[in-house]
C-alpha cells in the first residue's frame, strides 16, 4: 500500500490535504480530525485528537467585611472572601498568605484579626499552571483585644565551633495560643508542613522558618532563624605523579615548564621575550630555582624575580636581584 495522501480538519472545519506541521492558536479545546488514502482509493477510519490550549491566567476578587472606623481601620475581626474565575481549564487552587507567613489553601471565607497593619496576599493557579500575578492588600486592624499565638523553637545537637553543629540537628516546636493552634513551618525553600513533631536537619547553611495559627485565625509574625550543621570532617587528598621523579634536577626541569609563562605574566612581560634567553642566564635561572625549592619559597615570589632575570639577561642586574 502506497499513501497518496492525508487529509486534516481542525475545529469541524474544511477538509484539507497535510502538508506540513498545523498550527493550532486560541484558548480553548480544539478538535484535530484525520485520515490517510492511498492511491487505489481506499480511505482509512477518521482518527480524532484533542487539543487544549490556555494562555490566560485566572482572575481573583477579595472581599472585606468587618466595622471600619473614621480612620479606615477595621474593628477588630476583618472576614475575608476570595472569589478567582478561569474561562478554559478552570480554577485549581488558591493561596494566600499574611504578613509575608505561610502560604495556605483557600478553602472558604476566614477571619482576620490581630491589631496592627497587615499585608494581605494571595493569587490563584488555573489546572493549566497559569499562575495570576499577585494581590497585595494593606488591612489595618485597631480594636482588637485578642492575644495572639506565640512560638518557639528549641535545637539540640552536638555544637561545634563558631555557632555551628557537628552532628545531626533535632528541631521542637511549641506555641501558646488558644484552642486549635498549629504551626507552620518551612527548611530553606521546600514547601511549607505543618507540624507535627520533632523532626531532624541534615548538614548545611538552613533558614528555617515558622509561623503559629490558632483556631481563630489569629497569626503571629512570622519567625526565622539559621541552623548551621557541618559533620564531615575536612579531607586532605595525596596526589602521587604518575611517573615519580627520579631526582630534583627533574623536578626543577618540570616546574621551570610548567610554570614558567606564568612567571613571566607575573613580572609582566611578553613570552616571546623569553625565547632568546642565552645558556648562562638560563642556568642562572636554575641555580635560583634550586635555592627557592630549598627555602621553600612561595612560587609567585620566586618565580617574579627569576622571570625578570630570564628576561633582561643583564648580569649585574642579576647581582642586583636576589632571588628568595
Amino acid at each position: 500500500m502506497i499513501v497518496a495522501a492525508i487529509n486534516v480538519r481542525t475545529d469541524g472545519g474544511a477538509w484539507q490535504q497535510y502538508v506540513g506541521p498545523l498550527t493550532i492558536q486560541g484558548d480553548g479545546t480544539h478538535p484535530i480530525e484525520y485520515y490517510a488514502t492511498d492511491k487505489a482509493g481506499n480511505s482509512e477510519s477518521v482518527h480524532t485528537s484533542t487539543i487544549k490550549i490556555d494562555g490566560v491566567a485566572p482572575v481573583t476578587t477579595s472581599r472585606l467585611d468587618g466595622v471600619l472606623r473614621p480612620d479606615g481601620s477595621y474593628n477588630s475581626v476583618v472576614n475575608v472572601t476570595l472569589t478567582s474565575a478561569d474561562m478554559t481549564s478552570g480554577v485549581q487552587s488558591i493561596q494566600y498568605r499574611v504578613d509575608s507567613g505561610a502560604w495556605w489553601s483557600y478553602t472558604g471565607p476566614f477571619p482576620l484579626r490581630g491589631n496592627g497593619s497587615h499585608i494581605f496576599e494571595y493569587f490563584a493557579t488555573d489546572v493549566a499552571g497559569n499562575d495570576e500575578a499577585m494581590h497585595a492588600l494593606t488591612i489595618r486592624i485597631t480594636g482588637d483585644v485578642h492575644i495572639l499565638p506565640v512560638s518557639s523553637l528549641a535545637s539540640s545537637g552536638t555544637a561545634g565551633a563558631n555557632g555551628w553543629y557537628v552532628s545531626l540537628v533535632y528541631v521542637t516546636l511549641s506555641a501558646t495560643g488558644g484552642a486549635g493552634t498549629s504551626i507552620a513551618y518551612r527548611v530553606d525553600t521546600a514547601p511549607w508542613r505543618t507540624y507535627a513533631g520533632p523532626f531532624s536537619i541534615t548538614e548545611g547553611r538552613h533558614v528555617f522558618q515558622f509561623q503559629a495559627s490558632d483556631g481563630g485565625g489569629y497569626l503571629e509574625p512570622l519567625r526565622s532563624t539559621t541552623i548551621d550543621i557541618d559533620y564531615t570532617p575536612p579531607a586532605v587528598v595525596e596526589t602521587t605523579p604518575a611517573q615519580p621523579f627520579r631526582s630534583i634536577g627533574e623536578l626543577i626541569d618540570q616546574r621551570l615548564r610548567r610554570l614558567g609563562e606564568a612567571a613571566l605574566r607575573h613580572a609582566g612581560v611578553g613570552i616571546d621575550q623569553k625565547q632568546d634567553a642565552d645558556a648562562s642566564t638560563l642556568a642562572a635561572l636554575r641555580q635560583h630555582l634550586e635555592r627557592a625549592i630549598e627555602l621553600n619559597a612561595a612560587d609567585a615570589d620566586a618565580f617574579s624575580c627569576l622571570a625578570e632575570v630570564l628576561v633582561h639577561r643583564d648580569r649585574v642586574l642579576h647581582r642586583r636581584h636576589r632571588c628568595p
